[in-house]
């Protein structure tokens, strides 16, 4: 290569090494006074990256709080559920002593610490709690997040494990129609009442599959005194969606009774308490308030009659919840009782028509188009045989003012240890999925500590030099062959 050449580059060469040296004395200087931090200012690629993991480690370190926290509420859950277990081994103990023990005052004094613990049992649960510690908190229900990772109740399928642990507010038992013992009385057909944990209208005996609520009837705590009931509030057709209760069938009797409890809101002409029949008029029976406030029974004959039967005027009042009770005899005999008390009472010369009725409301017409009841009804019995004065008041006092619900609900050390052992199934498979989510993102945060241990290890304030001065090589390499113009053009003709 010409010397011209090797002269420019060397002295550009000179000329650049000084500047550099120039340039690294300043940096290093204003270093020293403080004026400006190199480290700081030059290392951004290197404090992003670190500042990401580092926000990371915070979010997994929520996640991991959230963890715990649901972990915290499973472990007070399972230790109450074994503290509960517990109690349940005792009234087991005392249900098998007092069965296998022939002295009748033991017995009996067995049997009665055993209602005892059980009845403390439907406490906890109605309050939902045991000693102190939430057992059934809407959490379980709920599907949430824990690291991006789903869990629910759904996973497991708590459907088939509990009908919902909220019998009344709480109550620790699941409600299903083996739940009920009807058999005190056995010529119960159907007794229908509201479920208030699966928000049906069900016939506690069994027989019968469980009433459909229509429209806008609902299931609420309005009923009268402790007795739930099903709201009825409006008074639109069937065709109109109004609000009632339908149950598909039931197959009466020769002779029947039925009692049921309703609330008119506002009396009108022919207002149903009940309508049943196999289609138009066969089977047809009402049991309906008329507009002089008495209530009707009306019903065909076995000859194809229409029979009725009314009590005075006056006897029915709105806003007022009363236990509405009928009989029929196969020779036509009616009666129709109030709260336990008879009104009226007639023989009319026709039996009523026996067998199944595939069409049975409460609160609504069997026509259509014609306007359902504006009230509230709560339990509905279907008895076989009519039941007498002394019947109908025992059935009222005993059992209708406690409600079905209330006074046919069992259990037993068997269905409680069932129920709690499902559960305990459940929290612990719960359980063990967020322990395994937990320990994969503690994992992730040591290995996010130890990458910003590293990016913060980098000798930043030299790489900030160093790219300083490399850019500067930059700059210099080209400023530098424009020395002077002669030697400009004599490299550009020279290379050309």
């Amino acid at each position: 290569m010409p010397s011209i050449v090797l002269d420019s580059f060397s002295r550009a060469s000179i000329r650049f090494e000084k500047l550099a040296t120039k340039e690294s004395d300043r940096l290093a200087d204003l270093q020293i006074s403080g004026e400006i931090d190199i480290k700081e200012a030059r290392s951004v690629p290197f404090k992003a990256g670190a500042d990401r993991l580092n926000n990371k480690i915070s979010e997994n370190k929520f996640e991991i709080s959230k963890a715990d926290k649901y972990l915290g509420s499973l472990e007070n859950s399972l230790n109450a559920i074994n503290q509960m277990q517990d109690i349940v081994d005792r009234i087991k103990d005392l249900e098998e002593a007092a069965s296998a023990e022939e002295n009748v005052a033991l017995s009996t004094s067995y049997t009665a610490q055993a209602d005892e613990l059980k009845e403390q049992m439907i406490t906890m649960g109605e309050n939902a709690s045991f000693r102190g510690m939430n057992l059934f908190s809407s959490w379980g229900q709920e599907t949430f997040q824990i690291g991006g990772q789903s869990f629910s109740a759904q996973s497991v399928n708590l459907d088939d494990v509990i009908s919902g642990f909220a019998y009344r507010g709480g109550n620790v038992l699941g409600i299903e129609n083996g739940d009920f013992d009807t058999s005190a009385y056995s010529n119960l057909v159907a007794a229908y009442g509201p479920d208030t944990i699966n928000n049906s209208y069900k016939d506690f005996t069994g027989n019968y599959q469980d009433a459909m609520l229509q429209g806008a009837a609902t299931i609420d705590a309005t009923g009268p005194g402790n007795i739930y009931g099903v709201h009825l509030p409006d008074n639109a057709s069937r065709a109109d969606d109004g609000s009632h209760a339908e149950i598909e069938e039931i197959t009466f009797p020769d002779s029947f009774s039925i009692g049921v409890w309703f609330k008119f809101d506002n009396v009108t002409q022919n207002d149903r308490i009940l309508a049943m029949t196999n289609g138009g008029l066969d089977g047809l029976l009402h049991f309906n308030a008329m507009a002089s406030n008495n209530m009707r029974v009306l019903y065909q004959g076995t000859d194809g009659s229409i029979q009725r039967l009314d009590t005075p005027a006056g006897t029915v009042q709105n806003d007022e919840w009363a236990y509405w009770m009928m009989t029929l005899e196969t020779d036509g005999t009616v009666e129709i009782f109030k709260n336990g008390n008879s009104l009226a009472q007639s023989t009319l010369g026709a039996g009523p028509k026996t067998g199944l009725r595939s069409e049975v409301y409460l609160g609504a017409a069997r026509s259509t188009t014609q306007n359902s009841t504006e009230g509230a009804v709560a339990d509905f019995a279907v008895f076989d045989g009519a039941l007498s004065q002394a019947d109908a008041e025992k059935w009222y006092n005993d059992v209708a003012q406690t409600g079905l619900e209330e006074s046919f609900f069992t259990m037993n050390s068997e269905k409680m240890q069932d129920a709690f052992e499902k559960m305990e199934a459940h929290y612990e498979t719960l359980k063990v999925g967020i322990e395994a989510q937990r320990d994969q993102m503690v994992f992730k945060n040591e290995l996010y500590a130890d990458e910003v241990t590293n990016l913060m290890g980098v000798d930043s304030e030299e790489v900030a030099i160093q790219s300083n001065l490399a850019q500067m090589r930059q700059t210099l390499a080209v400023t530098s062959l424009s020395i002077t113009s002669s030697s400009q053009a004599n490299i550009l003709n020279l290379f050309g």
